[in-house]
């Protein structure tokens, strides 16, 4: 009898990063496009608007992001604030529903909880993106739809 397919199957191995996560992830926030994840060999998906990479105090890479909706182990209803380690990120896509900032959401107060190195964070306004120049390149203006 064959065994039965597991969706994201091999997309990760022993907490390594999807190849070109970061990359996908940065997109996102440039284009200001929600994502659609599968988190922790979870096979519900997590729908995330993308605010911040930041690399934290053990060198991990880590996503701060709003969920909006999507599978929570706690069963818990969005939307919310949480950060997702990169490398447990089993697939990622990203979706055509663009988003805004959460500003009023509270975006400030758990930004002045992130301990570690701010690799690149949406902007409150204007239609720029901040990336840490030294390792993404200056900034570009955000592409109209």
């Amino acid at each position: 009898m064959a065994a039965k397919a597991t969706p994201n199957a091999g997309l990760r191995d022993r907490g390594q990063l999807i190849p070109n996560v970061q990359t996908i992830v940065a997109a996102a926030m440039r284009s200001r496009r929600r994502l659609k994840v599968h988190y922790d060999r979870r096979v519900a998906p997590r729908v995330l608007e993308p605010h911040l990479i930041f690399k934290s105090e053990d060198k991990s890479l880590n996503l701060l992001a709003y969920q909006v909706r999507g599978y929570h182990s706690s069963k818990r209803q969005g939307p919310f604030w949480r950060p997702f380690q990169l490398r447990k990120i089993d697939h990622i896509s990203v979706m055509d529903e663009l988003y805004e900032p959460r500003i009023e959401a509270g975006f400030f107060k758990v930004l002045a909880m992130v301990k570690g190195e701010i690799l690149l964070r949406v902007e409150e306004a204007g239609d720029y993106t901040y990336f840490n120049t030294g390792i993404y390149g200056p900034p570009s203006p955000r592409q109209a739809d």
